[in-house]
């Protein structure tokens, strides 16, 4: 492009951002008087300003989620639905604002407390539902701290597609510094978490395209917090035109986005240095170029300093307040605003995108160096300006080489060649100084520290020797230590009386405390180390990072492992600003937090975050590397549960075995008790996926495994016999079954433990119980268990399933009502916690199929029959057992309605068929089969199955219940 070319270029752009902000009168006169002097330019200024409000019609709705920034514009808006119930989950405060797209109120959530930025998409504009879709895709994608991110999405009632996103109640991030008086320091190193957020969203093949200071709110703890991703565009399109639009800010558009052209990361780098700009020097870049002389080149824009001191020309109280805002003097800021800081701006807002810097990433690395007196890349500076740079870093040394300078200049007056040697010798000299000076204060910082170790080493073998003292019963007055459970109770209560202790050391051994308490299974007795622990390094953190974010791990896990979720989220968000100032940078801190909030998060019902929480940790721990096995397998474990959670199964397995691998690679890499849990996490996960063999192949090798290392009463081992329990159950050992479950039970210990390990196990005694007939036992068991679930605070998907299994009992007892009236409250609590994508969903849609059959409600029960199929279908797979049990429920009611005898051989084929997914006729589901059909044969009037078949179901299913006459069930049991 020629000279003249750009300059016409760039009077077009800078003539389109003032006409874009025009009332349409006040435009066309403008158009008008640019016409006379260049009809070219006028012509070209309306194609684009066409093209714009076109655009900006089209996508108006796409805007900040807190507020609908275009949405004032409309004249007929819609009824303010404030009130209003959205999916039975979200109920609409106020409304924020109305787009060309739809509206944005502000809401909240019925499940849990929480305030969201709701979007309701229009139903008349094209294609709402791609809209929402793409949407949520760009916002799915941002899952980072400095980013509004995206909370939960579905359809209302209405059909209109809706998404909730985060609500920010802050201010633009000028106006918050200037209210607090940030100087320019603190405002850059600020900024820089913006610049990190969207190198993010560039890393994710996102651009933003419309930064500005009011999509840039801080909030009240200081953190800000990116908005407005509702005209963001993926990049990794096909077609470049998906990143051309007029959905902008003209004040705050790259020149290319102006001219019509694809925007890049290069038109976001840009506008974040106009809001650099502003926040630095108190003036947008849109005043500044207003303030120009008429016959200078409406496109510039003008150095920080010029623009500052043109300000203080025309309104000199307000440049005063701008430089007071900035905690410092107008001549001094005017200062500050020269230089290097100027450099970095003008390159980050060259015309030509090639010129500024390459990335967000760049310029924010280039601000840090400003900030820490360093040389700036935009400044592509001689040895003499590094030098400078390096002297105004070390005020003391530089006014000794100022001194010697001027002696310097006086020696050249009489010999300028010999000052020449001396000078350089002495520069080397000066050097040698210097370095010497800092390896002298390496050496003593090593020193103490050194120290510092030697005192803990010493302490901690002190307190070693006690332990081991408390243990001698002539030392203990003939008091014998039974357990290890009570050597460390009582070593703690020493711990607490020593003296020679300093406070970091005893809370660094308390926490190793209440670990050991944790590989015990004692959770009881790890809560008062781990808060005590918490409580001395608390003040200390900063100075001790490491230690303290170890000692918050150990305090987050025994607050899950208590039901105490809220706590977890608590205690996880005060230390996640640490997380990345821990020496121990081998450790990914950030990803272990992440990870324990989003297990308590998604525990508490909010699935999405929990989600997304889970989503960053793996990201975390992607851009780390494995550097730490321990605390990446730590991780790992924890996402895989939330996975497993929230329905994604595979993934949860693609992630255990994950661990496996690592502990297979490196023996040292994953603790025992680490990798234990994992292959029994498997083993549950092949269980709830139908794959019992599998289930068995992982689960059953840990039993002896975690005995000898733990003890038999580990909570692992028993987790490890109850697995094994249910998948000898599922398929039909029933007593292996009972005798897994009875030493399950008796091993556990007296008092404590963890809650969920005896939930687990209940429950299995529980379905042995069921599937044996015994229904009177079940009945209490089940109640005993839906009391306890709540007693003990466990979650409510815990609870709703106790309530499930209660219904399933109910039902073999053929209480209709009762099962119906239970198993719709479980199924209720599960919708309202995200539960669809579980297992037991399924299973709840089979039961209360065969509860509505028994009503003789035919309709209702096909219904929910068919939902169980589809379910499992996409769940475990067209021939998993489960699918095929609830397609013979569902056939069996469909003779049963309609007396169709063709049903009889329908069900002969599904027998085919499970026998086939069994592998295996000795099963109690194919004898339940049996008798079922021929129970069914006699109704529709028929002979039933052979008389030989019969007598062999019957004393197959009474030899394995236990029973003289088979119990008869409604349908099959589970598998």
């Amino acid at each position: 492009m020629d000279a003249a070319s750009l300059r016409r270029d760039r009077r077009a752009y800078a003539a389109f951002g003032e006409l874009f902000a025009l009332p349409p009168p006040a435009r066309a006169a403008r158009l008008a008087e640019i016409g006379q002097q260049d009809d070219d330019l006028a012509q070209a200024l309306r194609r684009l300003l066409s093209a714009a409000d076109d655009e900006a019609n089209a996508a108006a709705a796409e805007c900040d989620p807190n507020r609908d920034s275009l949405g004032e514009s409309f004249a007929s808006a819609p009824p303010d639905r404030s009130g209003a119930l959205i999916s039975g989950r979200l109920r609409l405060l106020r409304r924020l604002g109305v787009g060309g797209m739809g509206e944005v109120y502000l809401a909240e959530r019925t499940d849990i407390q929480q305030q969201v930025a709701l979007k309701l998409v229009r139903g008349d504009v094209s294609n709402p539902p791609g809209r929402a879709r793409h949407e949520r895709q760009i916002l799915a994608r941002l899952g980072h701290t400095h980013i509004a991110g995206l909370i939960d999405a579905g359809i209302s009632d209405s059909g209109e597609p809706w998404f909730a996103m985060e609500y920010v109640e802050g201010e633009p991030i000028t106006d918050w510094c200037d209210r607090r008086r940030l100087d320019l320091r603190a405002r850059v190193r600020l900024f820089g978490q913006i610049c990190a957020a969207v190198q993010f969203a560039h890393k994710n093949l996102i651009l933003h395209r419309d930064l500005k200071p009011s999509n840039i709110l801080v909030n009240a703890q200081g953190t800000p917090k990116l908005l407005d991703f509702g005209i963001a565009k993926l990049f990794d399109a096909e077609d470049g035109r998906e990143t051309q639009t007029f959905a902008l800010t003209p004040a705050y558009a790259a020149p290319e986005q102006l001219r019509g052209e694809p925007a890049t990361t290069a038109s976001d780098v840009y506008q974040l240095g106009l809001v650099l700009y502003e926040l630095a020097g108190g003036v947008s870049a849109q005043d500044a170029r207003k303030a120009l002389p008429r016959h200078a080149d409406p496109a510039l824009l003008p150095r920080l300093d010029q623009a500052l001191s043109t300000l203080a020309a025309r309104d000199r109280p307000r440049a005063l307040a701008v430089a007071q805002a900035r905690s410092t003097g107008f001549d001094r800021l005017r200062r500050q605003l020269k230089g290097d800081l100027s450099r970095i701006l003008a390159k980050a807002v060259a015309d030509d995108p090639h010129l500024r810097y390459a990335s967000a990433q760049a310029l924010a690395d280039d601000l840090h160096r400003w900030a820490g007196g360093l040389p700036v890349e935009a400044r592509q500076g001689s040895y003499t300006y590094r030098f400078e740079k390096a002297l105004r870093r070390h005020p003391f040394a530089a006014t000794a080489i100022l001194a010697l300078s001027l002696g310097m200049v006086a020696a050249s007056l009489i010999a300028f060649d010999s000052a020449h040697r001396e000078r350089v010798q002495r520069d080397r000299a000066e050097q040698q100084r210097r370095a010497a000076e800092d390896q002298r204060k390496l050496a003593e910082e090593q020193r103490r520290h050194a120290e510092e170790q030697r005192r803990h080493a010493e302490s901690l073998l002190g307190f070693m020797r006690d332990v081991f003292r408390l243990g001698d019963s002539s030392a203990s007055h003939g008091v014998t230590v039974e357990s290890a459970a009570e050597m460390l109770r009582r070593a703690s209560a020493g711990l607490e009386r020593r003296t020679d202790v300093d406070d970091t050391t005893r809370a660094v051994l308390l926490t190793q405390i209440a670990d050991v308490y944790q590989d015990l299974d004692r959770m009881e007795l790890a809560l008062g180390p781990a808060e005590r622990a918490h409580a001395l390094l608390s003040p200390q953190k900063d100075r001790y990072p490491s230690e303290y974010l170890l000692g918050v791990q150990v305090l987050a896990e025994v607050y899950s492992h208590l039901g105490r979720s809220q706590d977890v989220v608590t205690l996880v968000d005060a230390a996640l600003p640490l997380a990345g100032k821990a020496l121990d940078d081998s450790n990914p801190w950030r990803a272990t937090l992440l990870a324990a909030r989003g297990h308590a998060k998604f525990v508490l019902g909010n699935e999405s975050d929990g989600m997304a929480d889970e989503n960053a940790a793996l990201a975390e721990l992607a851009e780390a590397g494995d550097r730490n096995s321990a605390a990446v397998a730590n991780t790992l474990v924890t996402a895989a549960v939330v996975f497993d959670a929230g329905g994604e199964m595979r993934r949860a397995v693609e992630l255990n075995e994950r661990i496996v691998a690592l502990a297979k690679s490196d023996p040292t890499a994953v603790e025992q008790t680490t990798l234990l849990a994992t292959q029994v996490n498997l083993g549950l996960l092949h269980y709830r996926l139908g794959e019992m063999q599998a289930a068995l192949d992982s689960a059953e090798p840990v039993i002896e495994r975690a005995q000898a290392l733990l003890g038999p009463g580990h909570a692992i081992a028993r987790f490890a016999r109850v697995i094994v329990a249910r998948a000898r159950l599922a398929m039909g050992d029933y007593a292996r079954a009972r005798e897994q479950i009875e030493q399950a039970r008796a091993l556990a210990p007296a008092s404590g433990g963890d809650p969920n390990v005896r939930i687990i196990t209940d429950t299995a005694r529980l379905r042995l119980a069921l599937y044996s007939g015994q229904f009177q036992s079940a009945q209490t068991q089940a109640r005993e268990l839906v009391d306890f679930a709540r007693s003990s605070g466990r979650t409510e998907q815990q609870r709703a399933n106790q309530t499930r299994l209660l219904g399933e009992v109910l039902l073999q007892r053929r209480d209709a009502e009762g099962a119906i009236e239970t198993l719709q409250r479980a199924r209720r609590s599960f919708i309202e916690i995200g539960g669809q994508k579980q297992v037991e969903m399924g299973e709840i849609e089979d039961s209360l199929g065969r509860a509505y059959s028994l009503r003789r409600d035919w309709s209702q029960a096909r219904v929910h029959l068919q939902d169980a199929v589809a379910f499992f279908r996409e769940i475990q797979g067209e021939d998993n057992p489960n699918t095929l049990r609830s397609e013979i429920h569902r056939v069996w009611v469909d003779a049963l309605a309609t007396r169709d005898v063709a049903g009889l051989d329908r069900l002969a084929e599904k027998r085919a068929a499970l026998i086939a997914a069994l592998g295996d006729e000795a099963r109690p589901q194919v004898w339940q089969l049996d008798l079922l059909v021929d129970d069914l044969a006699r109704t529709l009037g028929r002979p039933g199955i052979e008389p030989a078949r019969r007598a062999h179901a019957e004393a197959e299913l009474a030899r394995m219940t236990g029973r003289r006459v088979p119990p008869r069930f409604v349908g099959l049991n589970a598998f």
